[in-house]
């Protein structure tokens, strides 16, 4: 049996290799797919306490193990799910999902080196070869690579997409390589697995979710819906990713009024919601109420007090609105609380260029591409930089202007 394991080298980067080995393989039972519908339809009680009933010696207990911390994240029950992690993780130690998510659990509650630590015995895991049917320890140990920041290209051709081919009718292979496409500017690719996932799972609201972040609009013949977005929120009206990406096209919109009444609503399902909070405060700065900014900042950095996601949201939605010295100095923020992140030094970098910070923007893109060498946003702006470089320097009144010979 061909399976993938993971190394850390002396220098801390991780290596993949191709080692042979036999593991017993566990089929997924009834109980782990009527919990995960209950799930993606938002009936999160019904879910956990199905989850719950889960026992050590059952096929499917990893399965429900992990959709119990994920729903315990989901509506914010953050201490919950790293005490009950902890618990469940001692049961299934070498189940990928259940360690991305307890490691995910750890680091919403502020305890980032339990995580990391947790993160790093699992890499040393070999999960079961992917087969027809079962791919979904293939694809969370691929997940779990991505999160140590092992190289994206890498863990898609080598993890994710031979997964895929294995087993083209699991949902977890194309939902993984949509979102990491995603997050790497490759909206193409991203486009393709959401498109696919979402004809093999139809109604699926996670790839709807996934279609709408593509920039995908849904044909005429879908139910009158005007967004992919209005979809997945149909078939789960308590989508809390659904919800935050409404309320980010409504505050692009300048429709902030919209906007807070819909981050309310991801707060009635998890009041601790760090990436709301982190909205709320953007939108109150931009309306000029500095003092529910700041309270709205407190809120979002109650469990984790150097979350980057918060500053990075906040300085991302200020640049948006031509707030440029202040989306900056989040973003330098967010950057400094995870320097490792090669997206939000490209946020970073590519406002200081809207800015006029051409060298502290170049540097930083540089960076990220370097660090990233896949995220197409990355890559496309050093193409852009190269090019540049060739066009003569006009200079008058003070002003230097670039133009192709």
């Amino acid at each position: 049996m061909l399976v993938i394991a993971c190394a850390k080298m002396s220098t801390g980067k991780f290596i993949i290799a191709c080692v042979c080995a036999v593991f017993p393989m566990s089929l997924p039972a009834q109980n782990a797919a009527t919990a995960q519908k209950l799930f993606l339809k938002g009936d999160y009680a019904a879910c956990l306490k199905i989850s719950r009933q889960a026992t050590p010696a059952e096929a499917d207990f990893s399965s429900l193990a992990a959709l119990e911390i994920r729903t315990l994240l989901e509506t914010g029950s953050y201490n919950e799910a790293a005490t009950r992690g902890r618990i469940l993780w001692r049961r299934a130690p070498f189940d990928p999902e259940l360690t991305l998510l307890v490691s995910r659990a750890l680091r919403a509650t502020g305890q980032s080196a339990q995580a990391e630590s947790l993160l790093e015995q699992a890499l040393q895991m070999q999960p079961n070869e992917p087969a027809a049917g079962n791919s979904r320890q293939s694809v969370a140990f691929g997940e779990l690579l991505l999160a140590a920041k092992v190289d994206a290209k890498l863990v898609l051709e080598r993890v994710l997409e031979p997964a895929k081919k294995i087993d083209p009718e699991g949902r977890a292979a194309y939902l993984a390589i949509g979102r990491l496409a995603l997050a790497n500017h490759d909206r193409e690719l991203a486009a393709e697995n959401f498109h696919e996932g979402f004809k093999r799972f139809p109604g699926d609201p996670e790839f709807a979710l996934g279609l709408e972040m593509a920039g995908l609009t849904p044909p005429e013949t879908t139910d009158g819906a005007a967004r992919y977005v209005d979809l997945a929120l149909r078939e789960n009206p308590k989508f809390t990713a659904a919800l935050l990406q409404k309320a980010a096209l409504l505050e692009g919109r300048k429709n902030f009024s919209e906007a807070k009444v819909t981050l309310q609503e991801v707060l009635a399902i998890n009041p601790h919601h760090p990436e709301a909070w982190a909205k709320l405060a953007a939108i109150a700065l931009l309306e000029e109420d500095p003092a529910t900014a700041e309270k709205a900042l407190v809120n979002a950095r109650k469990f984790q007090k150097s979350n980057p996601r918060v500053a990075e949201i906040v300085g991302t939605t200020l640049a948006a609105h031509y707030r440029f010295a202040e989306g900056i100095e989040f973003l330098r923020q967010a950057s400094d609380e995870d320097p490792a992140s090669p997206a939000i030094r490209l946020e970073l970098g590519s406002n200081q260029l809207r800015f006029g910070q051409l060298e502290d923007g170049w540097k930083n893109v540089a960076l990220a591409n370097e660090a990233d060498p896949y995220n197409v946003a990355a890559f496309n702006l050093i193409k852009l930089r190269d090019k540049l470089e060739t066009y003569p320097v006009r200079e008058l009144d003070g002003v230097s202007l670039r133009m192709s010979p």
